[in-house]
């Protein structure tokens, strides 16, 4: 009858003992195993303390794409600064030329996160790449200048 009950999924939990097919099963007699549906086994983990399912969503959406743009390009002005040797506290001005419409967007949608993050008074579109350095954005290219 229990092995039913349980297939049946004819079960609960009470105070910490399980109540099944009018039985009260002590807690050295059973164990409790958190599965996905099959449907979700792919993208479901249970926690190691077995008492939570973790879901991770692993779809990259347009903004969340836009959204690492941005902090690539931080990480890029970033590291020009160190490169150049500024002080952490130095403000900049920053000149940006891409053919990446993706890159643009990033900078347009982020451009005030880029600006508070790198202590940036100023980021402009170039019409030319001439005298900045190129930076590859996990194969998008944007050319970079920086000056205090």
């Amino acid at each position: 009858d229990i092995i039913s009950a349980n297939k049946a999924n004819q079960w609960s939990l009470q105070g910490g003992k399980v109540s099944i097919s009018g039985e009260l099963l002590e807690v050295e007699e059973f164990s409790l195993k958190l599965e996905p549906k099959l449907e979700y086994s792919t993208m479901i983990s249970p926690l190691s303390s077995n008492d939570a399912l973790v879901l991770l969503d692993l779809n990259i959406t347009d903004e969340l794409m836009l959204e690492g743009i941005a902090r690539d390009v931080v990480r890029a002005i970033q590291q020009m600064r160190k490169n150049n040797d500024l002080n952490i506290t130095d403000r900049i001005n920053v000149s940006l030329y891409t053919d990446d419409e993706k890159v643009k967007n990033s900078i347009v949608l982020w451009g005030q996160y880029i600006k508070d993050q790198t202590l940036s008074d100023e980021i402009i579109f170039s019409n030319t790449n001439v005298g900045l350095e190129e930076v590859d954005l996990e194969g998008r290219i944007l050319m970079i200048n920086i000056s205090k």
